[in-house]
């Protein structure tokens, strides 16, 4: 235990590093909200643009029904242990999935089946949300893995012809905007979307092959807004990483002040 007046510097020194590093993570949170709405207007302009030949659709249309996901029972390590998606999966950024800490659960086969998920299938989130991102979120499931969703979402089945990903750059529209709020049912704490409500909304949907441009302007444009947004992340991982090391080498005596 170093003398009391060496303990004060010691205070001091980690309160003022602190504090910069505070102000530091700060403006990069910011830096990042800002990069994301960047990104969101390069969808939403180029989503409703329109054209001669761009039809509009109410989204019943288009999604014809949902499969409800399940929950299951715990891990017993056997044939009917899989992949359950989660609303904590989602990737904030990507609006994909992450795999980070995917939970494995139990399900039976036969609950299994018309569930199951294929890549480019698209997820809803039904349950769950806030107030600062009300429940509503359409992700991509962008993984190979054998998988079903949790009983917090549904796959969207789609009963027309048309690009996945144009369809999901429209739920990211449509929610940017928060036409999914006035579906939101609240009750015991937690938001439940309506999605047949939801699905009334109205949108506007271009032929087919200018729907794959459309998406691939997309990427192009917000390509290097989302490297941006990596490496600003990354600041922020490390700068952590930094305050965590500065204050043990600070306490336990290893630092020249």
């Amino acid at each position: 235990m170093p003398p009391k007046n060496e303990q004060d510097q010691i205070v001091q020194y980690i309160k003022a590093q602190e504090e910069k590093i505070n102000r530091f993570i700060e403006k990069k949170l910011r830096f990042i909200e800002l990069l994301k709405e960047q990104r969101q207007g390069v969808i939403n302009e180029a989503i409703t643009k329109g054209g001669l030949n761009w039809k509009t659709y109410r989204l019943k249309t288009i999604v014809g029904s949902s499969t409800n996901g399940v929950w299951g029972d715990e891990p017993k390590d056997n044939d009917e242990d899989i992949y359950c998606i989660r609303v904590a999966d989602i990737d904030s950024l990507t609006y994909g999935i992450s795999e980070n800490k995917l939970t494995i659960r139990n399900i039976e086969t036969s609950d299994q089946e018309g569930r199951l998920l294929n890549t480019g299938d698209l997820i809803i989130e039904k349950s769950g949300g806030g107030d600062v991102s009300p429940v509503g979120r359409v992700v991509i499931y962008n993984l190979p893995y054998k998988a079903v969703t949790s009983n917090f979402m549904a796959r969207l089945n789609i009963s027309m012809e048309i690009n996945n990903e144009f369809l999901y750059y429209i739920f990211s529209y449509l929610y940017s905007g928060r036409r999914n709020v006035p579906s939101i049912k609240a009750t015991t704490g937690i938001q439940n979307l309506d999605l047949y409500s939801y699905l009334q909304n109205k949108v506007l949907v271009p032929p087919l092959e200018e729907q794959k441009q459309i998406v691939s302007h997309i990427k192009t444009e917000t390509a290097t807004i989302d490297t941006a947004i990596a490496k600003a992340e990354r600041e922020i991982e490390l700068i952590r990483e930094y305050k965590e090391a500065m204050i043990a080498e600070a306490v336990m005596g290893k630092m020249k002040l």
